[in-house]
């Protein structure tokens, strides 16, 4: 997380969030979350990091395995749950 200045309460924010990156991990699947607020078009603060989700399967293969097929598409399986995912 990067703060590039202080913000006012009084100050008017845009706050945009995105999720991108899905591949497979040998647990589960992995996905890199990126987000940032800015103030009149200028970033003031800006986040990146990457999630491992336990309930959900992606076909593909996991980094560090054979990748010479790459004819192996990346499709998210959602199960439903009754735990709570965020740890």
């Amino acid at each position: 997380m990067t703060l590039h200045r202080r913000v006012d309460a009084a100050e008017v924010l845009d706050v945009a969030a995105r999720v991108d990156n899905l591949r497979p991990h040998r647990r589960g699947a992995l996905f890199d979350v990126t987000g940032d607020v800015r103030i009149g078009g200028s970033c003031v603060w800006a986040v990146s990091y990457t999630h491992l989700y336990h309930v959900m399967k992606v076909v593909g293969k996991a980094r560090g395995t054979d990748l010479s097929d790459d004819s192996t598409a990346i499709v998210a399986e959602f199960e439903s749950s009754d735990h709570d995912p965020v740890r």
